[in-house]
């Protein structure tokens, strides 16, 4: 599977809308239920880099 399939498979989850919660930022103030693109966009999420070692392909 090439890597734009795969970033296109990952691409809806940043519409999941997390309700009832409310983050507050520095860059961003405050977050009412946010969508995670804006999580992600808020820097609220840490990107090590290692994503292939928490993602497993079933066929």
């Amino acid at each position: 599977m090439s890597a734009r399939a795969f970033a296109g498979l990952l691409l809806p989850a940043l519409s999941i809308k997390a309700d009832n919660l409310t983050l507050e930022t520095e860059t961003r103030g405050v977050l009412n239920d946010p969508f995670l693109l804006d999580i992600v966009g808020a820097s609220l999420i840490e990107d090590l880099g290692e994503s292939d070692k928490h993602v497993r392909l079933v066929e």
